[in-house]
């Protein structure tokens, strides 16, 4: 009751628009809706949004329901965020983008902590020492994160993507109850692009949303672009990520022969200092930047239609920003992906209820 379709478009005065946004009774009556889907439906674990009216009440959903909530602002905070400078990590692109990025950095940094959500992060068993903007870092978010790793899960059998051994699938799943079990977990990704190879098996031994690769983007491109539009797709070692690809981008939804011939692997093999990667190095990540969007480049040069580009490889973000100001195009990696889940459960200090603490608002 008062949010009929045609109750709002007969609103003529602007003005009243906010009746519609901050009627307490409106907010309970919708949430009241909710609980009675969720009793239809007791395996409902997120929620969508589709109205455009309705993002005023997701933080309301989230503060209830305790589910992610899926609406035109966190979509479109998504792929802004392919396009604009990092405060947490890479090159300063822009100083007006920059003064921007830092004032919402600022804002996002004043929710709880201890409140907001935390990403839950399956590492293979491999180790090395990340740079800033690697899915491994600490720093790399604005909340908090917590690591298991899947021993036996190593490096080159992520690569192989070959069925989970008996061992590799127990450990896999322990690392994931552990995750589970840590606090304020509300979601799983992971520190590998490879692991899209395991995506349905990581979906179907956790009750938590699992994007343990920034691959699964691929359908995101797909679909936000025209059907003749193309995407890069960087990885480490282009001779590793081909034999899979196909299987890799299926799993990603991205499934017609037609769709698959818009994604273009990229290997960033030759990069001058970028080999640090294969031996499980520090990567010089000053060293290595004019190779990598040098790289980039050329292969855009060559390829006219290519319209965004997609980091694989979870050591790539630290590039992120360095592309996107030569490139001019969005650039989505492992961080776009899970922060695009993370504000699902997270108090958007824009608008709505405040419940995460959030003592500022911006703008």
């Amino acid at each position: 009751e008062g949010f009929s379709t045609s109750e709002v478009a007969d609103m003529s005065d602007e003005r009243t628009w906010a009746m519609v946004d901050t009627s307490e009774r409106l907010r309970l009556e919708i949430m009241s809706t909710i609980e009675s889907a969720k009793k239809a439906n007791p395996s409902l674990r997120a929620i969508l949004l589709e109205s455009t009216l309705l993002p005023s009440f997701s933080d309301s959903m989230r503060q209830t329901r305790g589910v992610p909530v899926f609406d035109a602002i966190t979509l479109a905070d998504y792929l802004a965020a392919a396009s604009t400078d990092n405060p947490r990590f890479g090159s300063n692109i822009d100083a007006s983008v920059w003064s921007s990025a830092m004032e919402r950095a600022n804002v996002m940094d004043e929710l709880s902590q201890r409140a907001t959500p935390a990403i839950g992060i399956l590492r293979i068993d491999y180790s090395y020492p990340p740079a800033p903007g690697d899915v491994d870092y600490p720093g790399s978010y604005y909340y908090r994160t917590v690591q298991e790793v899947a021993a036996g899960l190593t490096f080159e059998a992520a690569q192989e993507g070959r069925p989970l051994t008996a061992q590799q699938r127990e450990a896999m799943e322990g690392a994931i109850r552990r995750l589970e079990a840590a606090k304020g977990v509300v979601g799983i990704t992971g520190d590998c692009g490879f692991l899209m190879n395991y995506q349905v098996d990581a979906r179907r031994m956790s009750h938590l949303p699992c994007f343990i690769s920034a691959m699964m983007q691929c359908h995101m491109l797909a679909a936000s672009f025209a059907a003749d539009e193309e995407f890069l797709v960087l990885t480490a070692n282009s001779k590793s990520l081909a034999p899979k690809f196909g299987e890799m981008l299926s799993l990603a939804h991205v499934t017609r022969p037609e769709d698959q011939a818009r994604f273009h692997i990229l290997g960033c093999e030759d990069v001058d200092g970028f080999d640090a990667v294969a031996k499980g190095e520090a990567v010089d990540v000053a060293r290595v930047t004019p190779g990598i969007v040098a790289l980039a480049k050329a292969a855009a040069a060559r390829r006219p239609k290519v319209r965004a580009v997609l980091l694989e490889c979870t050591e790539l973000p630290p590039y992120a920003d360095a592309l996107r100001h030569a490139l001019r195009i969005p650039v989505l990696d492992a961080i776009t992906l899970v922060d695009f889940v993370h504000s699902a459960s997270t108090d958007n200090p824009a608008f709505g209820v405040d419940f995460q603490k959030s003592s500022k608002v911006f703008v």
